[in-house]
């Protein structure tokens, strides 16, 4: 008996639910807190249905249905069937709405049939009326397009009744051909296309129709589609800015319930997207005959709408896969994820109905196909994995839309638009996302996987090519450099330190190993992982499933002895087991290598080029500055077969050598077009210690590594977009002139001063090889002298001991990564290990006093400020617990400065070395948009007396939002780049 008094409790609450929130649709006000104390037990499920219980009452008492209840009252007027209006003799009724009565009238000047829409003379007084009934008519004039109705004529009278002489299209409504049953799938088609150009005309002119729907549709007798009623449309911006606030207030619904957007039923703002949301409702109607989210009531129906999902299995078995997913774009939720222009939906349609020669053929989506989709999601997780192997190979070897697979000489090209906010990842030097492609493909071609910011933060974005869809991979914030696994299930990247994977079938991302700035990766068939380590230098090979890394290559060894290698970036795999590409990262000049896992050894391929992939039609694909450049390739030889070719231009560029773009083995390409390095306008700037800021009196441009002499005079800086390479520059600051310090012979990245300001001391590639030291007169009069050879890279960061001896940072080894060395600068020869533990250490700065070392570590697991006496050999000290980098002393020893990972925050703590050390609390001394830290140095600089600090702001720059992509791209690449014939 309890579980039936249970049940009868249960369905008297949902009838007791629906009333109540009819009650408000209908204007009145039930007390919500005796409907809550009527049925305390069911407040989740209140919860649930209002989505925030505690603004039930303030939604529903401003939802209205102004097209039809506003003017309820007045709706019927005069009748003037026989009488005549001016020239226009009233034969009929043909509509009815809240605005007034429609005629079929006859115009006897012209001798035509018309349409008068008239408004009631009690509502002249009206402004909302008024309103509403002026701006239709200025809509209507503003269009013209055969698929909608124009207007001829308004009258306006100051007493009586008001017209709108408009075209009379004869035939039936769409609401009337649809209650005979849906639409044929040709039909319907046809009748869309001329809907969505209607819409798409309208959109072009700002008009937003805001009412569309079958009954505001007629279809002519030959087969004309004319959209109806621009009584509750707006114009975006303009003149309907002032209207809106007085014609439709804020909260109010306007629209017909079944077919509106989601933000129309929640009395949101609206654009051009809400009439996208009413055409796929429509569309959907057309080919099931019913309303996608239909409900009892009008409450029932705004609830579903805002909650529910289509019934897509009621679509009819040949409904076209594309049309499916345009259906599904189009009801999207959320308006950003939404088709953003309708103009698509006319080219997806058009499309359908009449298929391009270079199109692949429309395919359709089968009943049994259009239910496995949500029965997969519902599967017990006892069966799910042997299901869903069983289900993958069954869809590989029958599913007949699969893109895989399209005939050869079908080639598809389209472009992916990123929603209002979100960005392609930056690039920008020193950046994580620097190190690795933004975008790659799977093995089959299928999936996409890109790197995109939104908010403060970078995600991994998914997308199945065979979908308008896309979705963040929760759990993958600061990734960057993606790469799928070998059955396209997984994704691997690089986040936090970590070579990480996670599951496209679901569940949080997992370690592989610790990866410090790892550069692309690529999975191979055995299950294991060859990654790119940007503070070790060789690749690296490690299971999926987790362990410790191995090394494959190591830059200490040359292929050949004329050339240096800085490290090697971007493995991708070769075919058949044979080995990895991969580039060798040099000043100047980059190299594509092979590894073999045969013979472990590796060989040059290709003298200029970058991220190297092997295509199934016998090509690599490289980068060659911002084109993408085809070779015909033997894998038997591994040797080129014919001449290099460029096949795309304009691919994206990062540091590093890094191009934006990724080629799957059955030749499909999808590439971020333009260029990312970044733009030549930062500028430097002096900023007090109050945080006053004064730009400086020199260029817009790329800049890094600003450090002012120790007379306070003058400041040294690397412009990094100085062509062909980045030049150490000596600027003025007093009277604004510069002079270059470093000539054409080297790339040039990194300097300092010497305590007393007549030498500078700066790296340089000057002799061919990597990144050396170099001593020479800071006033120019003499020649460079070397310091260092045969090293990898050394960057000069401070003095001590009274300006004999630098101190440097260097990666040594894959077991020590960056380590604090130090150099005697008259005796030069080999530096000696100051700090070298299994951690990075980097940023070393020597106090005033020359008797403490700062220097950031990441022995924590991020970089921190530590201090320890110099030479030593006593421990270090934290400083920071937060993060940080970029330790600079005050010259009074008493404060240090230093920045957070970003870079944008400049903090000071005071630091007491006598008689004790003691460490203060950091405080932040300001903030802004800053040149961010790297760890081979310092991007700021304090003056000599203290009293001010010069940094690099970093100018605004225009995001990349596009990724361009080309489905079955073999055969253009076999006629672009042909092999030679022997």
């Amino acid at each position: 008996m309890a579980d039936s008094n249970g049940k009868n409790r249960e369905n008297d609450f949902e009838e007791a639910l629906r009333q109540f929130v009819d009650a408000h649709m209908r204007g009145k006000k039930p007390n919500i807190d005796e409907f809550v104390d009527r049925y305390p037990e069911f407040e989740d499920q209140i919860r649930y249905k209002v989505q925030s219980f505690k603004r039930i009452d303030a939604l529903f008492d401003t939802v209205m249905q102004s097209d039809e209840s506003e003017f309820a009252d007045t709706a019927t007027g005069d009748d003037l069937v026989g009488q005549k209006v001016r020239s226009f003799e009233i034969v009929e009724i043909i509509g009815r709405g809240g605005m007034g009565v429609v005629y079929l009238a006859h115009d006897t000047k012209l001798d035509r049939s018309v349409a008068v829409k008239s408004i009631p003379a009690q509502l002249q007084a009206s402004s909302t009326a008024q309103a509403r009934f002026q701006r239709e008519a200025k809509l209507l004039a503003s269009l013209n397009h055969p698929n909608i109705a124009v207007i001829h004529e308004i009258i306006e009278q100051t007493e009586g009744s008001s017209y709108l002489i408009l075209e009379y299209v004869p035939g039936q409504t769409l609401a009337e051909q649809i209650a005979k049953g849906p639409l044929k799938l040709q039909e319907a088609l046809t009748i869309a296309l001329q809907i969505a150009e209607a819409m798409a005309a309208a959109h072009e002119h700002d008009v937003i129709h805001r009412d569309l729907k079958p009954g505001n549709i007629k279809i002519t007798p030959d087969g004309r589609v004319k959209v109806l009623d621009f009584g509750l449309a707006k114009t975006v911006g303009g003149e309907a800015v002032a209207q809106q606030s007085t014609v439709t207030q804020p909260g109010r619904v306007m629209g017909t319930p079944a077919y509106m957007s989601p933000e129309q039923a929640r009395g949101k703002p609206t654009d051009k997207r809400s009439d996208i949301w009413s055409f796929g409702c429509v569309l959907y109607e057309m080919l099931t005959g019913r309303v996608p989210f239909e409900g009892e009531t009008v409450s029932d129906t705004l609830a579903n709408i805002l909650q529910t999902d289509p019934d897509w299995q009621a679509l009819p078995e040949n409904t076209p896969a594309n049309i499916l997913v345009l259906l599904r774009r189009c009801l999207e939720k959320d308006p950003h994820r939404r088709l953003q222009h309708i103009g698509d939906a006319v080219i997806e349609v058009r499309e359908t109905l009449n298929p391009p020669s270079t199109a692949p053929p429309t395919v359709t989506v089968t009943r049994l196909e259009a239910a496995l989709r949500p029965k997969l999601q519902t599967l017990a997780i006892i069966f799910a994995a042997a299901l869903v192997c069983i289900l993958g190979a069954i869809v590989a070897l029958w599913n007949p839309w699969r893109i895989t697979s399209p005939p050869k000489s079908q080639l598809s090209r389209f472009v992916i638009n990123l929603s209002q906010g979100e960005s392609i990842a930056s690039t920008a030097y020193g950046s994580a996302a620097a190190a690795g492609s933004l975008v790659a493909l799977s093995p089959d071609g299928t999936r996409l996987a890109y790197v995109v910011h939104r908010g403060n933060t970078n995600h991994i974005w998914h997308r199945s090519l065979e979908k308008f869809e896309a979705e963040m991979i929760p759990g993958t914030e600061d990734a960057y450099a993606p790469f799928f696994s070998p059955d396209s299930n997984w994704i691997g990247f690089c986040a936090e330190g970590k070579l990480k994977k996670v599951s496209l079938l679901g569940g949080a991302p997992q370690t592989i190993c610790e990866a410090q700035l790892a550069g692309d990766g690529c999975w191979l068939e055995d299950d294991t992982v060859v990654f790119a380590d940007g503070q070790k230098y060789g690749l690296w090979q490690v299971t999926a499933s987790g362990g410790e890394p191995k090394q494959l290559t190591t830059t200490a060894l040359s292929f050949q002895k004329e050339k240096r290698e800085h490290s090697h970036l971007y493995p991708h795999i070769l075919p058949e087991g044979k080995g990895v590409l991969f580039t060798i990262f040099n000043p100047g000049q980059n190299l594509i290598a092979m590894f073999s896992f045969e013979t472990g050894q590796s060989r040059t391929l290709i003298e200029r080029g970058s991220c190297a992939h092997y295509v199934q039609t016998g090509h690599l694909i490289y980068s060659l500055e911002r084109d993408l450049i085809a070779v015909p390739f033997d894998l038997k030889t591994m040797k080129k077969s014919g001449p290099p070719l460029p096949v795309v231009e304009g691919v994206m560029l990062g540091w590093y050598g890094t191009a934006h773009f990724s080629v799957s083995p059955n030749g499909s390409l999808a590439y971020i077009p333009g260029n990312a390095a970044p733009a030549a306008n930062d500028r430097l700037v002096r900023r007090d210690r109050t945080g006053k800021v004064e730009a400086l009196p020199f260029p817009l441009g790329g800049y890094q590594s600003p450090r002012i002499s120790p007379d306070g005079e003058s400041l040294l800086v690397v412009e990094t977009q100085t062509e062909p390479k980045p030049h150490l520059w000596v600027f003025d600051l007093a009277r604004g002139s510069k002079r270059r310090f470093t000539d054409e012979r080297g790339d040039t990245y990194w300097g300092i001063w010497s305590p007393d300001g007549k030498q500078i001391v700066f790296n340089s590639s000057l002799g061919g090889a990597t990144m050396d030291l170099y001593s020479k007169p800071a006033d120019g009069s003499a020649q460079e002298k070397r310091l260092t050879e045969g090293t990898l890279t050394l960057v000069p960061k401070s003095w001590a001991d009274d300006g004999k001896t630098l101190i440097i940072t260097q990666a040594v080894g894959p077991n020590t990564g960056f380590d604090i060395e130090i150099l005697p600068y008259e005796a030069a020869g080999t530096p000696q290990p100051l700090i070298n533990t299994r951690f990075n250490e980097f940023h070393p700065t020597i106090s005033p006093s020359g008797r403490w070392l700062a220097y950031s570590s990441d022995e924590s697991g991020r970089a921190e400020i530590y201090i320890k006496p110099y030479p030593g050999p006593a421990g270090a000290i934290p400083v920071t617990t937060d993060g940080g980098r970029e330790p600079v002393w005050d010259p009074s020893e008493k404060e240090l400065y230093y920045r957070d990972d970003n870079g944008d925050k400049l903090f000071k703590v005071s630091v007491l070395t006598e008689p004790a050390v003691q460490v203060g609390s950091p405080e932040l001394l300001f903030e802004g948009r800053f040149f961010g830290s790297l760890n081979w140095g310092r991007n700021y600089d304090i003056s000599p007396k203290g009293d001010f600090f010069v940094l690099i702001e970093e100018g605004e720059t225009q995001p990349a939002t596009q990724i361009n992509v080309v489905l079955n791209w073999s055969e253009e690449l076999k006629r672009l780049a042909p092999p030679r014939k022997e």
